[in-house]
């Protein structure tokens, strides 16, 4: 009894892992086909700042590391809360940091971050993109006017397959 609930257990928490595992690879394709479809200033490398706890695992190297975006290599550097977003041009916000870390953060980008995130109040809070679940799929919204006063233009192709546009 108890070696079948253990294994009742092990088989809840592996689809759990699964589950996660398969939205954040969905995630880390999104977020190259982000950059792919933003016009970017003139710089030599694209660096994507994951910051807080990364969720991604090994998804995001296998995602986007080698790659590069309008012949730009992109780098990819992990960042705590506490750490400067300066250096950074694709700035992946995690779910685990509050809503007052997450304002201090989109505060310090400096013009021309894309900001990105996943909480249900990141636009609100001043971010560009935030990634939604709908129907069990990873979507995104888009707030264009935030998009602008950083400098950034987006594609038309980024903004068409947006959820909700602001």
């Amino acid at each position: 009894m108890i070696g079948r609930l253990l294994s009742v257990i092990l088989l809840l928490l592996a689809g759990t892992v699964y589950a996660d595992s398969a939205e954040y690879e969905a995630k880390a394709k999104h977020l190259y086909q982000f950059a792919k479809h933003v016009q970017w200033p003139k710089i030599k490398a694209l660096k994507l700042c994951i910051v807080g706890a990364s969720p991604f695992g090994k998804a995001l190297n296998q995602a986007l590391q080698g790659h590069s975006v309008g012949g730009r290599r992109l780098q990819i550097k992990r960042l705590t809360p506490t750490q400067s977003v300066t250096a950074c041009h694709l700035l992946f916000i995690s779910q685990r940091l509050s809503p007052q870390q997450v304002k201090k953060i989109l505060q310090a980008a400096p013009p021309h971050t894309l900001t990105v995130g996943e909480q249900s109040d990141f636009i609100r809070l001043g971010g560009i993109i935030n990634f939604i679940i709908k129907n069990n799929k990873v979507r995104y919204e888009v707030n264009r006017s935030q998009a602008q006063k950083q400098g950034l233009k987006l594609g038309y192709r980024l903004v068409k397959h947006a959820s909700h546009r602001y």
